[in-house]
């Protein structure tokens, strides 16, 4: 028996305007028609459901997330984002797992359909990647890293750490053999240190990193890379890097390659604005104010820029963030809420190689939607009031995101 989505304003995830009372139909797992109800018609043997003032749109997609640390999104008072970071990597796999299956249904239950995991210890996302493929676990569609790669010493929590161009190929090579959908590269250092380690600094070399891109594209894998500086940036572009996590100190040079290469930038403004937030409550006011002031205002500035030159933007949260407050921090950047919906679909569905199959309402792709209660082009802050969820046209209950 199939299913149709009915009565609701219809947002396809293209930019194309709206579809008042619109509708969609799903059969065995994918969408077979989408348009007015007038359009579709009468349909006979199917579920409805009714949506009446609320806004259809595609599933959600998160570009940015480490599974097994989404607890760090809910600190113990009075504990500093670093302490409880450190305390997360010292739990034993068994029970980060188990938070991350946790996890990733609070993520479905959201909106978000397809989550991008960049990085964790021990592949142990591959097992929760298997469970949901398999519907041990619901839960979103699931693409997973593997240990994400970086220089001896380097920025990360998960990684495997190399040195040279021959150790970062093999380490490429080991993450695929072990079922990796991606790489991820770290080509600079991180704000989680800042000042102790500073972002600004380059990592792995160009040389370095094409080495990777070149194994995993040999075998159609797309390739992501941590960077904020704006050298490091550059270096994976010229690498033939696939897209860029945060690119904070991006500058004039290196739009002119994002734009060039086709390159999407993911900035995951909510994850660094979080950490700044947390480090200040727990009373760590000196270390905010120095975060605010050489991390997250340059950053904001930077991504605004970007966009305003038209960088293909992506939607990723990292560890402490969520999709909504993403969108709505991309908005305050001046991103339309239209804009703001397609990042967080079709852009990033191009960003993940899955346009064909995810990303948009069209007929013949995945049976994957949410609806939210009212629409984002009257207010951004619909997509925290989620209703439904859809994926691969299984039906959820959606939830309020906190």
């Amino acid at each position: 028996m199939g299913l149709l989505i009915r009565g609701g304003t219809l947002l396809d995830g293209t930019g194309a305007e709206p579809i008042a009372q619109g509708a969609v139909l799903i059969e065995d797992k994918q969408i077979v028609a989408v348009g007015t109800e007038n359009d579709i018609g009468v349909v006979n043997g199917h579920q409805t459901l009714d949506v009446e003032g609320g806004t259809i749109i595609p599933g959600l997609i998160n570009l940015h997330d480490h599974l097994h640390r989404r607890m760090i999104r809910y600190p113990r008072p009075s504990w500093s984002y670093r302490l409880h970071s450190r305390e997360i990597e010292s739990e034993a796999d068994s029970f980060l797992v188990l938070q991350a299956a946790h996890n990733q249904l609070i993520q479905l239950r959201s909106g978000v359909t397809t989550v991008r995991d960049v990085g964790c210890r021990s592949h142990m996302m591959v097992d929760l990647r298997r469970s949901i493929e398999e519907g041990v676990l619901p839960g979103p569609r699931l693409l997973v890293a593997g240990n994400s790669i970086s220089m001896t010493g380097g920025h990360g929590a998960s990684h495997r750490e190399v040195d040279g161009v021959d150790e970062v190929r093999k380490a490429a090579r080991e993450q695929l053999r072990a079922g990796a959908d991606f790489l991820k590269l770290m080509a600079t250092g991180g704000i989680l240190n800042f000042p102790d380690e500073d972002p600004g600094n380059v990592e792995l070399s160009e040389a370095e990193m094409r080495a990777a891109i070149e194994e995993a594209h040999k075998v159609n894998r797309k390739v992501t890379a941590h960077a904020h500086a704006a050298r490091g940036i550059k270096n994976a572009i010229r690498a033939g890097i696939d897209c860029i996590e945060h690119g904070s100190f991006l500058d004039d040079e290196a739009i002119e390659m994002f734009l060039e290469h086709e390159v999407v930038l993911d900035p995951t403004l909510s994850g660094i604005w979080r950490y700044t937030m947390y480090e200040r409550e727990a009373g760590n006011v000196e270390l905010a104010d120095v975060l605010v002031e050489h991390a997250i205002e340059p950053g904001r500035a930077n991504v605004r820029r970007a966009i305003e030159a038209g960088v293909t933007i992506g939607v990723g949260t990292d560890s402490a963030g969520i999709v909504a407050e993403e969108i709505e921090l991309l908005a305050e950047l001046g991103m339309s809420a239209m804009d703001c919906l397609v990042a967080a679909t079709q852009n990033s569905a191009k960003a993940l190689g899955l346009l064909d199959r995810i990303g948009t309402l069209e007929p013949g792709k995945a049976a994957d939607v949410a609806v939210l209660g009212s629409s984002p082009l009257d207010d951004i802050r619909a997509f925290y009031d989620v209703k439904w969820v859809l994926k691969d046209g299984v039906l959820f209950e959606g939830q309020i995101v906190h």
